[in-house]
């Protein structure tokens, strides 16, 4: 992966939490998005399924945030929220490609960005208002219109889900095995 390239699956885990394992839920997460734990030295992240794909990947970076800087349990509460969001952010739409973009006066080009790094309207808002590349009128009216368009739950020119990389590679191997002639043993 190049110093500023969007993170994407293929890319792998950072360093501390190779193995981990991340599980989709089924369920209307109205009360928690996502969690994570370390069971013994293996970390575990169960995202809720039914946000956009967008959301999601914040969420499992929001995740990571807290398997990377909290696996000792400190701080807790609201303080290891927000530094988990700010892993994500950080993460997901780092400092210098944005600040290489310069000032954004304008929607168009939020939505540009939020799809070339695979996150939320929402999100790429926040962060560029973050680094100071919106003003606060700006920022204000940015999220005003994101509202009036829906785009805080559903996303303008969504992204395809991130699927399993464990289940292709089972299913490739069975298909791959069952065209294969059977081996006889004497």
């Amino acid at each position: 992966m190049g110093p500023w390239q969007p993170v994407h699956q293929e890319h792998g885990a950072p360093s501390g939490v190779e193995g981990g394992r991340v599980f989709s839920l089924g369920e209307d997460g109205k009360e928690v998005d996502a969690f994570s734990v370390w069971r013994g030295e293996k970390p575990y992240v169960f995202l809720i399924s039914q946000k956009s794909a967008e959301r999601s990947r914040f969420d499992a970076a929001h995740e990571l945030g807290h398997l990377v800087l909290h696996k000792h349990a400190a701080p807790n509460g609201l303080e290891a929220e927000k530094q988990a969001n700010e892993f994500a952010a950080a993460f997901l739409m780092p400092e210098g490609p944005l600040r290489a973009v310069g000032r954004i006066t304008g929607l168009p080009k939020v939505v540009e960005l939020k799809r070339a790094w695979s996150v939320s309207v929402a999100a790429m808002t926040y962060r560029l208002h973050e680094l100071g590349l919106v003003s606060k009128w700006t920022y204000q009216q940015l999220f005003m219109e994101i509202s009036r368009r829906g785009w805080r739950t559903d996303e303008p020119m969504q992204m395809c889900r991130e699927q399993s990389q464990v289940w292709k590679k089972v299913l490739d191997n069975r298909k791959r095995c069952a065209k294969a002639p059977p081996k006889i043993v004497l």
